[in-house]
């Protein structure tokens, strides 16, 4: 009789296949993804005060940024006089800023680590040029590094905030960079008249270097990054 029973299968039937095929999909989903909108490394889930703070600072390096390049022109009439060059020739150190961030190829904290010590470093040679050409140089540079800030924030704000927040958070983000313009005449003014225009660059590098130094104690919200993190830390069992 046994001959004539049929062969016993351990593969389901094809209906249960497809019931099963779901949930095996859902079993192989990783616990970064499968958790992450109610996850608490999720930057949407962090509380208000941490997405407050984030949103702030780099509101803050926008600030700088902006101050130092428009207090610049409070010194040129005395640049022209120190290096005896013509005021169209001066100005040339407060107009060559160009070229943007890479922090969507790489994550915006190592955009920050890596621009803002390097735009506190040629901001200190601005000060200590002895000639225009290294002026000139060294502003360029300044320049060109102090550039993340002020398009990176946009990204950051994305992160942190959903939509219906962010109205807020965005108008504080707005107005960083307006204030570094207006403390130019207030501070600059002042600096050029009392201690010469070198002083104008060695001003603002302790507000940057405050910025700096800041930046090691942010955790940055760059999704990608945290859920490399996650993974990283899920296979070697951290979490």
């Amino acid at each position: 009789m046994s001959g004539n029973q049929p062969a016993s299968s351990s593969q389901p039937p094809d209906d249960q296949k497809s019931t099963m095929a779901p949930i095996e999909a859902k079993k192989n989903v990783s616990k970064n993804e499968f958790d992450w909108d109610t996850d608490g490394i999720n930057p949407l889930n962090w509380t208000v005060w941490k997405r407050t703070y984030d949103t702030v600072l780099p509101a803050v390096f926008g600030l700088v940024v902006t101050f130092v390049s428009s207090i610049y022109t409070s010194a040129v009439a005395d640049i022209t006089r120190s290096f005896q060059v013509s005021q169209t020739i001066a100005l040339l150190p407060f107009s060559l800023f160009f070229v943007g961030p890479l922090s969507e190829r790489y994550r915006r904290t190592a955009t920050y680590l890596i621009s803002m010590p390097l735009f506190a470093v040629f901001l200190l040679g601005s000060g200590f040029s002895p000639t225009f050409a290294g002026l000139t140089i060294c502003r360029f540079l300044t320049g060109v590094f102090a550039s993340p800030p002020l398009v990176v924030d946009a990204g950051t704000n994305a992160t942190l905030w959903l939509p219906q927040d962010r109205t807020a958070m965005t108008t504080l983000f707005a107005l960083f960079p307006y204030l570094g313009p207006a403390l130019r005449p207030v501070v600059g003014g002042f600096t050029a008249a009392s201690k010469g225009w070198r002083w104008t660059q060695w001003a603002v590098l302790f507000s940057a270097v405050v910025a700096v130094h800041e930046i090691g104690r942010w955790m940055g919200s760059y999704c990608v990054r945290i859920h490399l993190r996650r993974a990283y830390a899920d296979s070697v069992g951290a979490i």
